[in-house]
């Protein structure tokens, strides 16, 4: 029964994975056509408001998110509610890594600030590391 429950888990954040990388790329393709010459804040203070608190996002988010299942307290949750706790954890830390990586792929094409481009690619590579597989979601169930 364990097996059958990891194996769903396994097919959802495989989705949930694939879902927001194809949205991530989806979304940049498409703010690329349609704001391709169109620069929405040209206030040099909103900008640089803009781009300080998506770095600060981005550096706080990635090693959270990397380290997620080393927290004492996600092994007790995942203890306690079993394969349903590791799909939200997995589901979760799949979306703290893609939401601010597609807020930078937009904010990039709305203030044509590369910095915000950086970001997103940052964050884009960094969802290579959590890439879900059987054997990473059983180590964290048993651990």
């Amino acid at each position: 029964m364990k097996e059958l429950n990891l194996q769903k888990v396994y097919k959802t954040t495989l989705f949930v994975w694939w879902y927001t990388a194809i949205l991530a790329i989806g979304i940049f393709v498409l703010v690329s056509f349609l704001f391709n010459d169109m620069i929405f804040t040209e206030d040099p203070q909103l900008n640089f408001i803009f781009l300080t608190a998506m770095e600060l996002i981005t550096l706080c988010v990635i090693p959270f998110a990397l380290r997620l299942f080393k927290f004492k307290w996600v092994k007790k949750l995942i203890k306690k509610q079993g394969t349903k706790g590791l799909a939200d954890l997995k589901a979760s830390q799949i979306l703290m890594l893609s939401s601010p990586m597609i807020l930078n792929a937009i904010m990039y094409f709305l203030t044509r600030q590369v910095a915000h481009f950086y970001l997103a690619v940052i964050l884009f590579l960094c969802m290579f590391f959590i890439y879900p597989s059987q054997e990473q979601l059983t180590n964290e169930l048993d651990a």
